[in-house]
């Protein structure tokens, strides 16, 4: 592949310019990033080869093809119904000085960028730009195409997730405003009084629980394991610990716990996080089932790979997920379409899952619509006593 580049008046005097040229010309070889040359009549010159992988095609189809034939191509690898950016909407950008060492620099980059949503033959995500290359003839430029897949989920993501959370503080904090102004009015009843004061505390406390939850998982995600502090815990105070928090109402009675032979393992846990992650799980069981259906929390050691895993296993006959709603059942704030009208945040198994994943351990959901969901839970035992492996995790955990 023969690149194209503006004379040595770019290249500092020492240099020897061949092998610039051999070495530039590896470099864009060897480039993860599609580089596409055109000369000044507009038609293509070269194409390294991670460009002719974006559109399928080899150097050979590509070489003395007008741009507006390039153009075409990458139209038809194009997701259906996105809107497609104007090529002659990316103009190189030129500077307005007529400062020497400015207008000697070898390529003039343009302000513009434009993201191209490919299906075939990939599903991706493409940043384009335009560089104009100086001292060439008029109209020679290279089109420089980058894989920006991730950069476009992570920003769709934060997108979703500062519009999710807005939502969800903006709802009870208009009942505490509405409710506030109505009591403000001195206009109320002793009973009237009593009662929005109860519902601006009920709902505060939701709105408190939320900015909990959130402030939980922005910490996972900054510090990781460090967030953590790392114990031998023996399974069976621990699921004694857990079930006391519910004392002894209806909702402690429905829980039951099997197979107990699981309880005198050893964990290496956070005893307050795992808490947190299991009981989110255990409240979401309770909650999404019927009043008097029990719920099962099975306790069993298993091998995997050669190493001993404590799982737990949390089952419910409630109204289940729908199996469209799976694939994004632990991403913050997503619920399911048959709870959206009861009362939750959907942070409590995102959370959860983080806090699991934190302790070294993996969490799964089964669920089928209207019979009910089983979450499923492993973590790593504790290695024994004077092993000499660590008792603390050191490993950043994979998200």
């Amino acid at each position: 592949m023969n690149i194209p580049f503006a004379g040595a008046s770019q290249v500092p005097e020492t240099a020897d310019v061949p092998r610039f040229g051999r070495n530039l010309e590896v470099l864009v070889s060897r480039s993860p990033d599609g580089f596409l040359f055109v000369d000044g009549d507009g038609r293509v010159e070269s194409a390294n080869d991670a460009f002719c992988r974006l559109i399928d095609a080899g150097q050979e189809g590509l070489l003395g093809l007008p741009i507006e034939a390039v153009e075409s191509r990458l139209r038809a690898c194009a997701t259906p119904d996105t809107p497609w950016p104007a090529l002659e909407e990316l103009e190189p950008w030129k500077p307005k000085t007529t400062d020497a060492a400015a207008s000697d620099s070898l390529m003039q980059e343009s302000r513009d960028r434009q993201w191209l949503a490919l299906c075939t033959p990939s599903e991706i995500i493409l940043e384009r730009r335009r560089l104009q290359i100086s001292e060439s003839p008029v109209g020679a430029c290279v089109f420089i195409f980058r894989d920006v897949t991730q950069e476009a989920q992570v920003s769709r993501t934060k997108s979703d997730f500062v519009s999710a959370a807005a939502h969800e503080i903006r709802t009870p904090l208009s009942t505490v405003l509405g409710f506030s102004e109505l009591l403000h009015s001195g206009q109320l009843s002793q009973e009237e009084i009593s009662e929005f004061a109860g519902l601006i505390h009920r709902h505060a406390t939701e709105l408190t629980h939320l900015l909990d939850e959130l402030l939980d998982l922005s910490r996972i995600e900054a510090s990781g394991v460090r967030a953590f502090e790392y114990r031998r815990t023996a399974l069976g105070p621990f699921i004694e610990f857990l079930l006391a928090g519910y004392g002894n109402n209806a909702q402690r009675q429905r829980i039951h716990v099997a197979n107990a032979c699981a309880r005198d393992i050893e964990i290496l846990a956070d005893k307050e996080k795992l808490m947190q992650a299991l009981r989110n799980i255990l409240h979401n069981a309770l909650k999404y089932s019927p009043p008097e259906s029990p719920v099962e929390m099975d306790l069993s050691m298993v091998e995997q790979n050669g190493k001993t895993l404590v799982q737990f296993r949390v089952s419910d006959q409630g109204i289940g997920i729908a199996e469209s709603d799976l694939q994004r059942i632990f991403v913050p704030f997503s619920r399911g379409a048959n709870t959206r009208h009861l009362p939750g945040t959907g942070l409590g198994l995102s959370l959860a899952r983080d806090i699991i994943r934190n302790h070294g351990g993996e969490v799964s959901l089964d669920s089928t619509l209207g019979k009910g969901t089983t979450v499923t839970v492993q973590l790593p035992a504790a290695p024994p006593p004077g092993s000499g492996q660590p008792v603390r995790r050191d490993s950043t955990p994979q998200r």
